[in-house]
């Protein structure tokens, strides 16, 4: 998996395209924006792959368990580590580059939130696709980041 010459243009049309769809499971939830940004930055099609697999909670859950851990799934991939585990919140910070995931665990899912400087697309079941604070999402205990090369 390697990161198209485009990317950048692309990932800007993808975040327009989702920026306030409503959260749904299995369709419009962590997961599937994560797959779909990978698909925008990439060109593959994770986001079909991943789409209608779930469709509550429940069955995210379920899902979750059976396949195992996101991170270890998505470095299968292709998509690498780009700081070393001891690196600085200000490190991070300053070395993210639109597109990386920022990968947060929280309620028993881990979350994917995609990255924009300052900002990063996201969502979750209280709200549409929208923006938060990268640095809030690096900040939270066991924040990974992952990037497409």
């Amino acid at each position: 998996m390697r990161r198209l010459e485009d990317a950048d243009s692309r990932l800007t049309a993808f975040a327009r395209s989702w920026l306030m769809r409503p959260f749904a499971w299995g369709e419009c939830d962590c997961t599937v924006l994560a797959a779909n940004a990978i698909d925008a930055i990439a060109g593959t099609d994770l986001g079909d792959r991943y789409r209608g697999l779930w469709w509550d909670e429940k069955s995210a859950r379920r899902y979750q368990k059976e396949t195992g851990d996101v991170h270890a799934g998505m470095l299968e991939l292709g998509l690498v580590e780009p700081f070393r585990a001891e690196a600085t919140l200000a490190e991070r910070q300053e070395g993210l580059v639109r597109g990386d995931m920022i990968l947060v665990p929280f309620g028993g899912f881990i979350c994917a939130h995609i990255a924009f400087g300052a900002l990063c697309l996201s969502t979750n079941p209280k709200r549409p696709v929208g923006w938060l604070s990268s640095a809030e999402m690096l900040a939270w205990s066991g924040a990974r980041v992952l990037r497409v090369p």
